[in-house]
């Protein structure tokens, strides 16, 4: 396939911030008396707080809203967010790629999030294109934020690479009909069978092979 295009995902991929939006939620889900938030929320990696805020209220029979919910969970998350750090060896893959790739990051979190991150740890200048949960309809794991940030960068679907490193963002790039990298975070263990290329370190891609 002809590569123009390579786009990530950005919590546990470019910044290691899952294990701080794990805190957050068991924070959120405590008075509740859910015990298990940090893990439950590590095993369901990708989609959005809305919809996480809906599973855990489905899981844990919780009297509650989602919208109620997923708002304390992000007052929470805000508290903590400085905890959150790059994965700096991904940085200089990604400004190496930059060189030849045109770059997205297609993230299920806030636009303001991702743009603060990006711009924080030095993301910014090689990314052509930020797309988040709130400009598209349907979140991870449906496709519409890969289709969306192959149209901003005026590429096909199927000249793009994604990098994920959940299931639900997987299923959201092949059903874009992109190839997708699973990127093996070391701080969890996630089933990333469904990607076409499962990868501990980044400078394992080959996109001569793909």
């Amino acid at each position: 396939m002809e590569v123009k295009a390579i786009i990530f995902d950005k919590d546990g991929v470019l910044v290691n911030s899952e294990e701080v939006k794990a805190t957050a939620w068991q924070q959120t889900l405590a008075p509740y008396s859910v015990k298990n938030g940090f893990s439950w929320y590590l095993l369901h990696l990708g989609p959005s707080s809305i919809s996480l805020a809906a599973k855990a209220i489905e899981t844990f029979n919780l009297d509650e809203v989602p919208e109620n919910i997923s708002r304390e969970w992000y007052k929470n998350y805000l508290l903590i967010k400085d905890r959150v750090k790059p994965i700096k060896e991904n940085l200089q893959v990604l400004a190496i790629l930059a060189s030849e790739y045109l770059i997205g990051v297609a993230s299920s979190m806030d636009k303001a999030t991702i743009e603060a991150e990006m711009l924080k740890f030095g993301y910014r200048e090689y990314i052509q294109v930020c797309v988040s949960g709130e400009d598209v309809a349907n979140n991870k794991p449906d496709p519409d934020i890969y289709l969306a940030t192959a149209e901003i960068l005026q590429v096909k679907p199927s000249e793009c690479v994604a990098i994920e490193d959940s299931p639900a963002g997987i299923c959201a790039a092949k059903g874009a009909g992109m190839f997708c990298i699973g990127f093996k975070n070391p701080l969890y263990d996630l089933d990333l069978s469904a990607a076409d290329v499962i990868v501990k370190d980044l400078t394992q891609i080959d996109l001569v092979k793909i």
